[in-house]
């Protein structure tokens, strides 16, 4: 079941934080933070997508593997 809620501008926002949309928009914040050079703004928040990716959708799935990857090159790994 799909937990959203309607804006007066008619989007649909996510009202749960754990919702893979929400951790997806999250990541990309993660590599925007990256990109504008605040990496230790990103590694904190990569850290908590690969985390939170890996207990909803498994360690193996790519969405996890993918931020798990996106750690390790901030972590110079």
């Amino acid at each position: 079941m799909r937990s959203s809620t309607a804006s007066s501008s008619g989007k649909i926002g996510y009202a749960n934080p754990e919702h893979p949309e929400v951790i997806t928009t999250r990541f990309g914040r993660a590599r925007t933070l990256a990109r504008l050079g605040e990496a230790e703004s990103a590694v904190a928040l990569l850290r908590e997508v690969v985390a939170d990716r890996a207990r909803i959708l498994g360690e193996e799935h790519r969405d996890t593997r993918e931020a798990r990857e996106a750690l390790d090159g901030l972590l110079g790994g």
